[in-house]
């Protein structure tokens, strides 16, 4: 209750991309790529606009690459299948992203909602990257771990403050959401209840083993599927490459350096307290609390251990388990009446009572400390290499540009001048990252504005350093021959016709089995059938089908000896009956049902606050409220 970074971080869950900074191997970690002020800019190009209200490009291509960069790491993508992120539609994710995010935003403002500075500050000064030892870093070096992302103050602190618009609008609408004791209780029983299913599983890779295509079905699949062959553009560069970790290694901090960063920014007072709460959740009873919460700071004072105290009287859960410690804290953390007696507290004294919102606090502070020059010199030092490599590597990289392009040099030649590495890519397309380089797609996107081969990109700032790309090839798209695409064509012909064969067989079962006899018609039609162990709704089926959340749900709710239509599962198609189900043992129902109450609140107000956005923005879908450029968003992705 008391730990605001708890709340601050799972608010802040989107700064993804802001990370301890560490040196180690000769390298310096940096942040996430970004383009570097001289990155070729977008413009300030309407992809779509909500109620007049624009979505920039720039807006667009930023998100477009972060999430484009989730989904290849999550399916583990590279140049050659990054067309699988086009059929789910990620561009069509994103765009609806953007434009639920400016709906929400519009909505709230005609609702008067919105966050002070102070509300933005509290936020930012609890961000784990803007610590240190606890304490907020102080306004220098925030500004500086901006600058080092290409981010202002000014565009960071926007983001925080719509942020916060966006909870607490979120709270307006399903903040009247509750759950029934009944809700829970059937909740309970849908989660533990079991049962035994009968199934048969048709796979149609064992389909697709048997199948020989002729060259004549295979040319009239082509034809029909024609456009799916379709190549895009491809490009491969050499990049010379500033590694700013190299630089950073090799320059010399002094101490007068160190100690003048530590003077500027030297850290805050910390206090480490325990602390026992008596909650006043009803005012009637307030007298009682306080007459209770005077016994415990009687027996506290006479000597009894006050971690075992806090474990029997303390009503702040969050300190359950660790006799009350809050741990260190520096000013601004806690609230007002509980910070004042703790920071006024010598270490080892146990305070008066302490009356804030929540109800009767006893403190005990056991420890205040200062950071101290010696605690604070290896961060110290990494922050300063980190810096001076920086600045090395930019200025490195923009003189070998100024010689590249006014002097009409060699490339390789200019690279050895200047101490950098050149490294030559396969071909990439232009919404993907370049292999072994390890190169967001906005750094693609930028050598596609490239016109000609062997025309250099501007410098680009990477998690490496600064890069500088050579345009060396161009593959042009293209309708390939049959012959250049015969074993993808084979390969997609094969998987297919036996998809639609195991899916044929699987209704057919099905029908053969709707008076109930799974067996007989699996007998018919030459397939195994398998009787399950029993599982509940969130378990796995079976070994062969895994987690099936469709098929678990269906058994759960249907009557034994039922049969269902066949449910896709993976590329299999599975047909089952309801053998049985247990009952349900209810004995450890009340301990489990508060956090089932909540996890069950947090649901139900999640689909009610999805299911509004969605209306909204369909609302606005049918005024013609909402603009799309979709000619844009075909250049952006590619």
């Amino acid at each position: 209750m008391l730990d605001w970074m708890r709340r601050t971080r799972k608010r802040l869950n989107w700064i993804l991309w802001l990370v301890i900074i560490g040196l180690g191997a000769g390298m310096v970690l940096l942040f996430v790529d970004r383009p570097g002020p001289t990155d070729i800019p977008l413009g300030h190009e309407e992809v779509a606009s909500v109620d007049g209200h624009p979505i920039t490009a720039q807006e667009f291509r930023q998100t477009y690459s972060r999430m484009y960069d989730i989904y290849r790491q999550a399916y583990n993508l590279n140049s050659s299948n990054s067309n699988v992120l086009k059929a789910l539609g990620l561009d069509k994710q994103v765009l609806n992203q953007l434009v639920s995010s400016q709906v929400i935003l519009l909505e709230a403002d005609k609702m008067g909602i919105s966050a002070t500075d102070e509300e933005v500050f509290d936020v930012i000064r609890k961000i784990p990257a803007f610590q240190e030892n606890g304490n907020f870093i102080g306004s220098v070096r925030y500004a500086q771990i901006l600058k080092a992302n290409n981010t202002t103050p000014a565009e960071f602190e926007e983001g925080i403050h719509r942020d916060i618009v966006r909870e607490k609008f979120q709270g307006v609408i399903t903040d009247p959401v509750i759950v029934t004791a009944d809700d829970v209780r059937a909740e309970y029983a849908s989660r533990n209840q079991e049962a035994v299913i009968q199934f048969v599983a048709l796979d149609p890779a064992e389909t697709e083993k048997t199948l020989h295509p002729n060259e004549a079905d295979l040319k009239a699949f082509f034809e029909q599927n024609r456009g799916r062959y379709k190549s895009t553009e491809q490009r491969r560069v050499e990049v010379m490459t500033f590694d700013v970790g190299q630089y950073a290694t090799k320059v010399t901090i002094s101490e007068d350096e160190l100690k003048r960063r530590f003077q500027a920014n030297p850290g805050e007072e910390e206090v480490r307290a325990s602390h026992i709460l008596l909650k006043v959740d009803d005012p009637a009873k307030e007298p009682e609390v306080k007459q209770k919460a005077e016994k415990v700071l009687k027996e506290a004072r006479a000597g009894a251990d006050f971690a075992k105290l806090a474990e029997k009287y303390s009503e702040d859960i969050s300190g359950k388990g660790s006799g009350g410690d809050l741990g260190y804290f520096t000013r601004g953390r806690m609230v007002p009446e509980f910070e004042k007696v703790a920071f006024s507290l010598p270490a080892g004294q146990i305070s008066d009572l302490v009356k804030t919102q929540y109800g009767y606090h006893i403190i005990k502070v056991t420890d205040k400390r200062v950071p101290s020059f010696e605690s604070k010199r290896p961060i110290l030092e990494i922050e300063a290499r980190r810096e001076q490599g920086e600045q090395i590597s930019e200025k490195q990289a923009n003189q070998a540009y100024v010689e590249l392009v006014n002097h009409k040099k060699d490339f390789s030649t200019v690279a050895k001048e200047y101490g950098a590495a050149v490294t030559t890519s396969g071909l990439f397309g232009q919404s993907e990252p370049i292999q072994g380089l390890g190169t967001p797609a906005e750094f693609s996107a930028q050598v596609f504005q490239i016109k000609n081969k062997g025309e250099l990109g501007r410098p680009y700032k990477a998690w490496r350093g600064w890069l500088i790309p050579r345009l060396v090839d161009i593959v042009l798209p293209g309708n390939p021959e049959f012959s250049a695409v015969k074993d993808r064509i084979t390969n997609d012909y094969k998987r297919e016709k036996a998809q639609d064969a195991a899916k044929q067989r699987a209704f057919d079962i099905a029908a053969a089995a709707k008076d109930g006899n799974l067996e007989a018609a699996a007998k018919k039609y030459t397939v195994s059938m398998v009787t399950s162990k029993p599982f509940k709704k969130d378990t796995a089926v079976d070994p062969s089908l895994g987690a099936s959340q469709e098929i678990s749900s269906k058994a759960l709710a249907m009557s034994p000896g039922e049969v269902a239509q066949p449910i896709q599962v993976g590329s299999k198609y599975v047909v089952f009956k309801l053998k049985e189900k247990t009952p349900v043992d209810m004995t450890k129902f009340e301990m489990e049902k508060e956090n089932l109450r909540q996890t069950l609140l947090n649901q139900k107000k999640n689909n009610l606050f999805s299911s509004y956005i969605a209306f909204l923005v369909e609302k606005r879908r049918a005024e013609n409220k909402i603009t799309v450029n979709q000619n844009l968003i075909d250049q952006i992705v590619g």
